[in-house]
């Protein structure tokens, strides 16, 4: 009998404990909310009302379930909040304005925050990150002036920035938004540790003639790359020097120490140029559209192009470009196919404007250079005297002497440009290096056309070009895989070290994109440009 009222008790206690379990869960969200924060309670309150009071379309889409992004329950900014501010706050590290974004709002917030207080900033933060996050991803140029700029495709996305405000991490869904180009990334980085570095300022630290006085030529420089922190305040002597051919390496220039031209050029910039011009280009790249993982890039003023394959680098060579009167054009394409020992028909303008002109004054200048006629004709049947290059077609044959060297790649464009290889390897030597009638020609194309060869993987073709230059054959390779070319203009870039560098725009593209950019980062509205 006792066993039995002992069974029951324990039976008792079992259905008590399981019935007062399931009203617990049953009520769960009652409990919550007994147990919620009065004024977060209070907080998400206003939040609805300062929404539908301000009738902004943005905060209307993004507040349609009464959530915060940016505050706990203790009406203190959370982790995604304090972030958010740091990002705008550094906006200068993406080449973009601060002020831009009300940061000034966010920088003496009071510790103890209201509940109207609280959902005020949150707003504000909100509507000021997603600026932010636009302009990364956009740029603050208005979109009618790209096509003024560059000739390059343009970004057509159909992405929702307001996407980032779904994810767990908006702050990183935000910055993941920029462009994906190796050039904007290493730029964008190279621009935030030069704005942490310098101090911007218009101050410009003029060079002394060096062949004048070397001595006082090195002194000024050492200044500037004591502020360029090249040097150490104490560094003299040997030490100078070597910081000049660091500097020169950095920029694109011979570095043989001596403070020529183009090094004094370089190092009278002011750190305020330099740094709006990097983020003037930071502007420009975010217009541009993805090129994927596998392209060509000629960058025109770095005198440079860079192939990468699978979203690697695997070639960089220096290039010769076009000069001021003969400018070569930025170009979207895709290598069609590429010649080995290609003839050159030359185009009418080098026909008139030199060919002719050079054989009137010597009779034997075109067939002592490899040139015939087109037509197949003798240049001894022609009367130079009164030759146009409308009625005189004329080609170079293939071979050493021949202007498009060993191999060419051809692309299509309205601009009839393309790569090639040249028999003055001199000009590779040169600074900047701007000598060409327009077309890119490329340091060492045999390695591009070997690249080319290998990743067809064409069983008919050969492995490499050696054969074919030894019996000096012409012969056509037309590829089947895609190899995306792009020229543009950008003059600012990176080193190898990730130092910001800054060159020299040699074609002066960059007046309009310059002023504008400095227009708009400090607002439209601005009655001059002003100094950080």
């Amino acid at each position: 009998m006792r066993t039995i009222i002992i069974g029951n008790i324990i039976l008792l206690l079992f259905f008590l404990l399981t019935g007062c379990t399931e009203g617990i869960t049953s009520d769960e969200s009652e409990t919550t909310a007994s147990f919620e924060n009065e004024d977060f309670k209070h907080f998400k309150t206003e939040l609805d009302i300062q929404v539908e009071a301000r009738e902004d379309s943005i905060l209307s889409k993004i507040y349609t379930q009464n959530h915060s992004f940016w505050m706990d329950e203790d009406l203190i900014l959370n982790q995604q909040g304090l972030a958010a501010i740091d990002h705008i706050s550094h906006a200068q590290h993406f080449g973009l304005n601060p002020e831009l974004y009300n940061a000034q709002y966010f920088d003496s917030l009071p510790d103890q925050l209201s509940p109207e207080m609280a959902a005020s900033i949150e707003l504000e933060l909100t509507l000021s990150f997603y600026k932010f996050v636009k302009h990364l991803r956009y740029g603050i140029i208005p979109s009618e002036y790209y096509k003024k700029i560059t000739a390059l495709k343009i970004k057509n996305d159909s992405i929702d920035l307001l996407d980032i405000f779904q994810q767990s991490d908006i702050v990183i869904a935000g910055l993941n938004l920029q462009p994906q180009h190796h050039y904007y990334k290493d730029l964008q980085t190279a621009v935030a540790n030069f704005y942490a570095n310098n101090e911007l300022t218009e101050e410009t630290i003029y060079i002394p003639n060096f062949k004048k006085d070397s001595a006082a030529a090195y002194e000024k420089a050492r200044e500037v790359l004591v502020k360029l922190k090249y040097l150490k305040a104490e560094d003299k002597g040997e030490k100078v020097v070597e910081a000049v051919k660091e500097f020169q390496k950095s920029n694109g220039l011979t570095p043989d120490g001596l403070i020529g031209k183009y090094t004094v050029q370089m190092l009278e910039l002011s750190t305020r140029k330099m740094y709006f011009q990097a983020a003037a280009n930071l502007e420009k790249w975010r217009w541009i559209d993805s090129w994927g993982d596998t392209y060509f890039f000629a960058n025109i003023p770095e005198f440079v192009i860079n192939i990468y394959h699978q979203d690697s680098l695997i070639i960089k060579n220096k290039t010769v470009v076009g000069t001021v009167t003969n400018r070569t054009p930025e170009v979207e394409s895709k290598i069609d196919y590429f010649i080995v020992n290609p003839e050159w028909y030359v185009p009418m303008s080098i026909t008139a404007n030199e060919l002719i002109p050079k054989q009137k004054k010597d009779s034997t200048y075109l067939q002592r250079n490899g040139y015939v006629l087109s037509s197949g004709a003798s240049v001894d049947n022609v009367n130079w005297s009164t030759a146009s290059a409308g009625n005189v077609k004329i080609k170079q044959k293939s071979g050493g002497f021949n202007a498009l060297g060993k191999v060419k790649f051809i692309f299509s464009n309205s601009h009839s440009v393309y790569f090639h290889d040249t028999p003055s390897k001199s000009f590779f030597n040169k600074d900047i290096r701007s000598y060409s009638h327009g077309c890119v020609r490329v340091q060492d194309p045999f390695e591009i056309a070997n690249f080319l060869l290998e990743n067809e993987a064409n069983p008919d073709w050969p492995t490499t070009l050696d054969t074919l230059l030894k019996y000096k054959t012409t012969k056509t390779f037309t590829v089947k895989k895609e190899y995306p070319v792009h020229i543009g203009y950008f003059t600012s870039t990176t080193d190898s070290s990730g130092r910001l560098r800054t060159l020299i725009d040699i074609y002066q593209k960059d007046t309009l994109l310059n002023n504008l950019f400095e227009q708009y980062y400090f607002g439209e509205s601005s009655a001059q440009i002003k100094l950080l």
